[in-house]
């Protein structure tokens, strides 16, 4: 539980299985949208793209992901698994999704009433969607089975106020 009243900052987060979803498959729609080919038609590829997480989408990309599949990498130098952006937020423009900040929190200030508040995971370097969730389980569970997120609670400099990360399983 939260005490009512306080200010907190809500952040997702999940940075394992990085070869989930990923194959040449998506270096090549990568490759297809930097020759400007096949441009990539959403802001959520655009940010799945970017796998060095420098806020364009470049060679650099196609080379990072490369040593992952490869082996080269067992983990992204520069970026986490999975990103998750605030899923009332509106891009700009689909192909450059970083014009204005990418909200990957969501900042409550006055904590009044119980709330819900959703993201949009995107797991970074699978441009083509086929990430398996939640591939790491050894078995498969309902829904309603679920148990909450783990919040990790840091507090601030601010009275009142602390920071929750969840971790999403």
């Amino acid at each position: 539980d939260m005490p009512m009243g306080g200010s907190y900052a809500v952040e997702p987060t999940k940075d394992v299985d990085y070869l989930n979803g990923v194959s040449t498959l998506d270096i090549i729609i990568i490759q297809r949208h930097i020759l400007n080919q096949t441009p990539l038609e959403s802001a959520y590829k655009m940010i799945a793209a970017d796998v060095n997480n420098s806020q364009d989408v470049s060679a650099i990309d196609l080379i990072e992901l490369r040593k992952l599949i490869l082996g080269v990498y067992n983990v992204l130098p520069h970026n986490t698994s999975w990103r998750f952006v605030d899923a009332e937020h509106t891009f700009n423009d689909v192909l450059n999704p970083w014009l204005i900040n990418v909200p990957e929190n969501y900042m409550i200030g006055n904590l009044s009433s119980d709330m819900v508040i959703d993201f949009v995971g995107v797991k970074v370097g699978d441009v083509n969607g086929s990430v398996i969730a939640n591939s790491e389980s050894t078995k498969v569970e309902k829904r309603a089975q679920r148990s909450g997120l783990v919040l990790d609670v840091k507090a601030t400099t601010r009275p009142n106020s602390v920071i929750r990360r969840a971790q999403i399983s």
